[in-house]
């Protein structure tokens, strides 16, 4: 009886654990659309600001790569524009040449060339 008894609670317990594990992995593992969603309108509104060009590179940078891991990767031709889009004035010169390439740049060459044009103006 009491292998019965043990059995039982043994079972309970188990369809406990798996009801809660399946919350947690719905709740956390999933993408949510509004976190995705977040995240672009975060792409298509940055700025630079104050911020250093290593800083404003590296935060479009981690939030590309957080739109990647949530199987939403950002094309890295629209990552450029959103770029060049939050410079400013400052950046027209360099944002103009880039823009009118015949191929495009990549990411850590866009960052390079940032990174020198802004200390030229210095």
């Amino acid at each position: 009886m009491d292998c019965i008894c043990t059995c039982q609670h043994l079972c309970k317990t188990l369809k406990i654990t798996y009801y809660a594990w399946t919350a947690l992995a719905n709740t956390y593992a999933k993408p949510s659309r509004l976190h995705i969603m977040h995240l672009k309108g975060v792409l298509t509104n940055i700025s630079k600001g104050t911020q250093s060009i290593t800083q404003y590179m590296q935060h479009a940078k981690s939030v590309a790569d957080e739109l990647a891991m949530l199987d939403a990767p950002e094309n890295p031709e629209d990552l450029t524009v959103k770029i060049l889009n939050g410079l400013g004035d400052e950046f027209r010169d360099i944002s103009s040449a880039v823009r009118a390439r015949d191929s495009p740049i990549t990411f850590e060459e866009l960052h390079k060339k940032l990174f020198n044009f802004k200390a030229v103006l210095k």
